[in-house]
């Protein structure tokens, strides 16, 4: 059985460790969970990201469907 790969961009690993330690603004984290939303890695993660994401969804800062506006 093959597994889907993600896109992963190539800061995205260093914008994460960013905003582990607390260093990465608002607009920055947000454009940084909409990747990992679009590409499915906010639900792959450890649980922060996950429920981070769903929060920023249902707060209208991230979109769940965004490839499918575009």
């Amino acid at each position: 059985m093959k597994t889907k790969k993600t896109k992963v961009y190539p800061d995205t690993l260093e914008r994460m460790l960013l905003l582990e330690d607390g260093l990465l603004d608002v607009e920055d984290t947000i454009e940084l969970f909409q990747e990992l939303i679009d590409s499915g890695l906010a639900w792959k993660l450890q649980g922060f990201y996950g429920r981070a994401a769903s929060d920023l969804i249902n707060q209208g800062h991230c979109t769940m469907n965004r490839k499918l506006e575009q």
